[in-house]
């Protein structure tokens, strides 16, 4: 984005000159059906277009395009509101999906569907201005996928350090200004038994989201290991 506010008197000049010069074509070309009342300035065309070619142009200036932003709801400033007064207490928004997958499992191939389905939904890639009043939409938001290989503990350890993986995981603090509102892990529990744990603030994610972006990423997985397109309705 490009964008001056810099006019020299010049520039005002010309304007006033060029608006001038066609308002009065068009009175003598009987558009108005009036005879013309105004003074002719074409006169002082070539004096002023030879002032502007030596002066210097005014350049212009960069500016940052910001993210798109939109208000919050009143339930999202609610929820906001009990994050600044207790930040701890905001795990209690935190939703968490677990999803048993069996069989081999390509990780990277799971981490790029994962990375795609945050790129078309807007509110996994949202965080919310300083005050509360705004959600900001950025173009694009980390989507890593933390991995967790339990299959090499004995059956007991396995287990209790799972119990406090999930409990962890359920009470992480998403920061709401800087993002992400949202986690993914993949826990492996035995060679072709894993969890995928998909963990998100509330405040941008519901039941039906929850359920919108498990599906996706079982979309796109599926298609990136077979080696075919994945086409998906716009969200």
């Amino acid at each position: 984005c490009y964008m001056t506010d810099a006019h020299s008197e010049q520039d005002i000049e010309h304007l006033k000159w060029a608006f001038t010069d066609s308002v009065e074509s068009m009175v003598e070309d009987g558009i108005f059906g009036n005879p013309s009342k105004l003074t002719r300035v074409s006169e002082n065309a070539d004096e002023l277009r030879a002032t502007r070619s030596t002066e210097e142009r005014p350049s212009m200036v960069p500016v940052a395009c910001a993210p798109p932003e939109h208000p919050t709801t009143a339930l999202q400033k609610e929820m906001w509101i009990a994050a600044q007064m207790r930040p701890e207490a905001s795990a209690a928004s935190n939703g968490t999906n677990i999803v048993e997958l069996s069989g081999d499992v390509n990780a990277k191939a799971l981490e790029r569907a994962i990375e795609e389905v945050v790129k078309r939904h807007e509110a996994l890639r949202c965080t919310f201005s300083d005050d509360g009043s705004r959600v900001i939409v950025h173009a694009s938001m980390p989507a890593k996928l933390r991995m967790h290989d339990l299959s090499v503990l004995p059956a007991a350890d396995a287990a209790a350090r799972l119990t406090e993986i999930l409990k962890q995981d359920g009470q992480q603090i998403f920061n709401l200004a800087e993002g992400p509102l949202a986690s993914f892990q993949l826990i492996r529990l035995a060679p072709s038994k894993h969890l995928l744990v998909f963990t998100a603030q509330m405040i941008v994610c519901d039941g039906w989201g929850f359920k919108v972006v498990l599906e996706e990423i079982s979309s796109i997985y599926s298609a990136l290991v077979e080696g075919r397109d994945c086409s998906l309705e716009p969200p």
